[in-house]
């Protein structure tokens, strides 16, 4: 393990040593945990992104009034 240094706001802090005396933990668990969870989370949801990317094409928006024309052209 490396140890480090973070800095959280007081209410956090309150909160999650609130939670970890809850569950007969460290404080250290719980941030670890925290931090696990996050980063599974945020790894899933851009390996579900890379999956679609270029999958689907664009559709022409000719048809559509232009304020819906420029939210699609917003969104590319």
């Amino acid at each position: 393990m490396i140890r480090t240094q973070i800095q959280l706001e007081g209410e956090q802090h309150r909160a999650l040593k609130a939670k970890a005396a809850r569950e007969a933990r460290s404080l250290s668990e719980e941030v670890r945990e925290a931090v696990a969870l996050y980063l599974s989370h945020s790894s899933r949801r851009s390996g579900n992104l890379r999956r679609i990317s270029g999958k689907y094409s664009p559709i022409p928006t000719d048809d559509l009034k232009p304020h819906d024309r420029d939210w699609a052209d917003s969104v590319r």
